[in-house]
């Protein structure tokens, strides 16, 4: 008996080893992709022969390339349910576009900057789930959404606001439309989660939405190259060009790996925390690489963004600062165990193209089901989930 529960001690013990472990490498990794996420928008911004469509088609066909091999390995049909589709491709439509804003925003502006302010998205989650889902919201999410709102105006230091101190009128319009962009780009991420938990309601729709996205996103780009003279496509003629636009694309992969790992391994909030260090990297690689500066109120406006949505993130999911629907039988979406495996997915593949197949990004939610669900039932249960972007 004693040699029993002896076997049983050391048994649970290097459970709780390998558990331990697993939680340090998936820190690792989340950290890594935080990383990795500024650094592919660092070589658009390097190579500038090659339009900003063309890396994000590039990074796209490599994305669809692994949806279509994977879903001939496991056979299964990319397009999903037929009542689901319309909220798959909605939710790809809002991803790539989103990606795509964020990727040609880096031809005018900063990456230190674009990161920022792209990051609020998880405040416009927020407004969105009690606009349309019925969330409440307490007081200090909402002090933390204003503050969030404030330090990207001084990021962006609109020229209606600040004035047109710096160049011509004709740059300080160049430079409120790219912010223009990086707004576009914050709005579509944090609005398609409602999309994907719609989607989620008809079971695992991850490889289906990622589908969607690369499929959005190649479409989005030869558009563009075909209406827009600036983004037409070029042939690379050099080393650093196929260095470059490979470079984005393996990101766009690590970023995807490196956050689903960490989703299955770290609690939602501690995900969230930590990928909100992705615009402390992206200021990192614009001063080392391009010595590049910018002005104190766009540090102070980072600051502000990445403290403030670290709170959201993290009250979020610890289950505070709303996500209750006010409507206790308005219970609609499936316990999501893969609802923050499709945002990692997406976590805007920013860095790679949706940042957020994109990407991007999060992890497990900490379910609080109070009954048990059928699967052929239309309503599930909601959980508290962290909302983070890889395109």
């Amino acid at each position: 008996m004693t040699k029993r529960g002896s076997t049983e001690r050391k048994k649970a013990m290097g459970d709780d080893q390998t558990a331990g472990r697993d939680k340090l490498y998936a820190i690792l990794a989340v950290l890594g992709a935080s990383a990795l996420f500024p650094a592919a928008g660092v070589a658009i911004q390097a190579c500038k022969t090659i339009p900003a469509s063309e890396m994000f088609l590039v990074r796209s066909l490599v994305g669809c390339s692994i949806c279509v091999f994977k879903g001939l390995m496991e056979k299964k049909s990319l397009f999903g349910p037929k009542q689901a589709q319309p909220w798959i491709w909605a939710r790809g439509f809002l991803g790539a576009a989103g990606a795509q804003c964020f990727f040609l925003a880096l031809g005018f502006l900063p990456i230190g900057n674009v990161t920022s302010v792209v990051a609020t998205y998880p405040a416009i989650t927020i407004i969105c789930g009690y606009c349309f889902l019925g969330e409440n919201l307490d007081m200090i999410t909402c002090i933390n959404i204003c503050m969030t709102i404030a330090g990207a105006a001084l990021i962006a230091q609109p020229s209606f606001l600040f004035g047109t101190n710096e160049g011509s009128q004709h740059d300080a319009f160049q430079k409120d439309m790219a912010y223009l962009l990086c707004i576009v780009a914050s709005s579509a991420f944090g609005s398609m989660f409602f999309f994907a938990k719609k989607a989620s309601l008809f079971g695992d729709m991850n490889l289906e939405m990622l589908f969607s996205f690369n499929i959005s996103a190649m479409v989005l780009s030869l558009l563009l190259a075909y209406s827009v003279p600036a983004q037409k496509l070029v042939f690379p003629t050099s080393f650093f060009e196929y260095f470059a636009m490979s470079f984005v694309a393996i990101c766009g992969f690590l970023v995807q790996a490196s956050y689903n790992y960490g989703s299955n391994h770290l609690d939602a909030s501690l995900v969230a925390v930590i990928s909100v260090t992705e615009g402390f990297f992206a200021f990192l690689w614009q001063m080392l690489i391009f010595r590049q500066q910018s002005d104190t109120l766009a540090y102070v406006g980072a600051f502000m963004v990445t403290v403030c949505v670290g709170i959201i993130c993290f009250r979020k999911g610890m289950g505070h600062g709303g996500g209750h629907s006010k409507d206790n039988d308005d219970i609609e979406y499936r316990a999501a165990q893969q609802t923050n495996k499709l945002l990692a997915n997406h976590h805007i593949d920013s860095s790679t193209a949706g940042y957020n197949s994109f990407s991007s990004i999060s992890s497990t939610p900490s379910p609080t089901s109070n009954r048990v669900l059928d699967d052929s039932s239309p309503s599930a249960e909601r959980t508290n989930e962290k909302v983070v972007v890889s395109l």
